[in-house]
């Protein structure tokens, strides 16, 4: 397809530098959940019952069937590790190449020292220049390795990078909040980001932003001063708000604006992308906005009834999934999505080489 990548110009008929010049491929994706921790509907469905809230309904439209949550005891790190050292697998790369670590989450272990550095320390990548974590909330993921590209092609020292996104719904949920305590699950995605020669890899980014829905999953409920300044605070005060009656189906409207738009700056048409790899939080939400886009259910990869809503993680979970069921290949064109609460929503064009988005299982 014809289309014209934004970063590859000459400049007042000069070349950019030679390291500015280069692309940036996602060369390994690795996941890990706590395969061993799956919640069905059938004992949730009976709790809320009794409490006159009925989820079944709900869930269908999510497309939902359950959650896998860790247990109490499960070390947040190992996940991150596993999850890691897959990608780092899947990459042909050693701990030793890495530059750059990330940590993209909005269920942080720890606010200082980061979980970047914490993560970096366990996996002894002792080469790295800069580790550190963000968090755009449920776009994080997308986010992360947006910020991570645009850095290492401006940057000669940054070659390589890690980018983790951590997702433990069950930090965060309360029986309070029934979308939440059914659809969140944990997990963690990561992928390896290396910097190339090919025109392939991270072609562009695409973002909307609208700051009027502040109570959209607020966390903590009411803020930390009101936790760390309080001596009455409860462990319920660090849960996930309950949204009040939060009207969120604008969603697949912004997505077809916005995904338009992205498409239109690249010369090209929504027919083009083989792959839409949306948040995976709501069926109904991806399949509304593939139908405004006049597509076919081909167009798109749903596992939120497979893994549940592992939020900043699950744009990534679909691509792991597509590239494995081998919905995706050589010199096709994909569109991660992914929007966070408040909202921001981002979107990335991809265009697949011949040697990247690799995968690994089980180590």
């Amino acid at each position: 397809q014809k289309f014209s990548p934004p970063f590859f110009s000459d400049r007042g008929g000069r070349r950019e530098r030679d390291y500015m010049n280069k692309n940036v491929e996602i060369v390994g994706i690795g996941i890990e959940y706590p395969s061993y921790g799956m919640v069905d509907y059938s004992g949730l469905e009976k709790y809320y019952n009794e409490k006159n809230i009925r989820i079944k309904s709900l869930m269908k439209i999510l497309g939902k069937e359950g959650r896998y949550t860790r247990k109490n005891d499960d070390d947040y790190f190992q996940f991150l590790e596993i999850s890691s050292k897959k990608a780092l697998k899947a990459a042909n790369l050693s701990v030793s190449d890495l530059d750059m670590v990330i940590v993209a989450t909005d269920t942080p272990e720890y606010l200082s020292p980061t979980n970047a550095l914490r993560i970096t320390n366990i996996l002894k990548a002792k080469n790295v220049k800069i580790a550190f974590d963000m968090n755009a909330n449920c776009a994080s993921g997308i986010v992360a390795i947006d910020q991570a590209s645009s850095y290492m092609k401006v940057n000669r020292s940054i070659n390589t990078a890690l980018i983790i996104c951590a997702f433990m719904g069950s930090n965060i949920f309360t029986p309070e909040n029934p979308v939440s305590y059914c659809t969140f699950s944990d997990g963690v995605s990561s992928v390896i980001l290396e910097k190339k020669d090919n025109l392939s890899g991270i072609i562009d980014t695409n973002y909307m932003t609208d700051c009027s829905y502040m109570n959209m999953d607020v966390l903590p409920a009411k803020g930390f001063s009101n936790i760390l300044r309080s001596k009455d605070n409860k462990n319920e005060d660090m849960k996930l708000g309950t949204d009040q009656g939060l009207d969120i189906s604008f969603i697949p409207e912004i997505w077809k604006v916005q995904l338009n738009e992205l498409l239109a700056n690249n010369n090209l048409n929504a027919e083009n992308i083989s792959q839409y790899l949306f948040s995976q939080f709501s069926l109904y939400h991806i399949k509304s906005t593939i139908q405004k886009m006049n597509l076919s259910d081909k167009h798109y990869t749903y596992v939120g009834e497979k893994y549940g809503y592992t939020g900043e993680c699950s744009p990534i979970f679909a691509l792991y999934d597509a590239r494995k069921k081998g919905k995706i290949k050589r010199d096709d064109l994909i569109i991660l999505c992914g929007i966070g609460a408040g909202y921001t929503s981002a979107a990335m064009l991809y265009k697949v080489g011949k040697e990247d988005l690799n995968i690994y299982e089980n180590l």
